[in-house]
């Protein structure tokens, strides 16, 4: 059981750090003036502290029956605040490593999503091998997000 608390506990962190955002095409609608370094961190930690919140908020599973809706929980939430992540508009110094991150976001909600369906089907192989690439993409998501200043959504 503290396997599975331990793949959880990971990919929630890595839900949240991910959950940042998710699309990875452009992260700005035009017309709207982009932020410096420090507007765009101060936001992107806002949001992250309010997805904080509500991921706390997520029963952590007790039976692996429970596991995949919580993932499921954690990849809607994550979808959640990578849209609102996505509304906001980096400078051009910032806009590469802000849509990198985007990028992997999209790619963590489809792990948390995969390894909902791989505790779904009781696959322990699978859902291993999901939470070591998202374990992998969470330290560069987290190099991303500091370059960023978005500290609050690197935790």
């Amino acid at each position: 059981m503290k396997r599975y608390r331990l793949a959880i506990v990971a990919l929630l962190v890595t839900g949240a750090v991910l959950a940042l955002s998710g699309c990875g095409g452009s992260s700005s609608s035009s017309g709207t003036k982009p932020l410096s370094k420090a507007e765009l961190a101060t936001q992107a930690n806002k949001i992250c502290a309010q997805f904080s919140k509500k991921l706390n908020a997520i029963p952590t599973p007790t039976t692996q029956a429970e596991f995949p809706k919580a993932f499921n929980q954690v990849a809607t939430l994550a979808e959640s605040r990578s849209s609102e992540l996505k509304k906001l508009t980096p400078s051009s110094g910032q806009k590469g490593a802000f849509e990198k991150y985007l990028q992997l976001e999209d790619q963590q909600i489809q792990r948390i999503r995969d390894l909902a369906s791989a505790y779904a089907k009781v696959d322990t192989a699978n859902a291993a091998k999901i939470t070591a690439a998202g374990n992998t993409a969470d330290k560069t998501s987290n190099t991303l997000l500091k370059q960023l200043g978005a500290d609050t959504c690197a935790k």
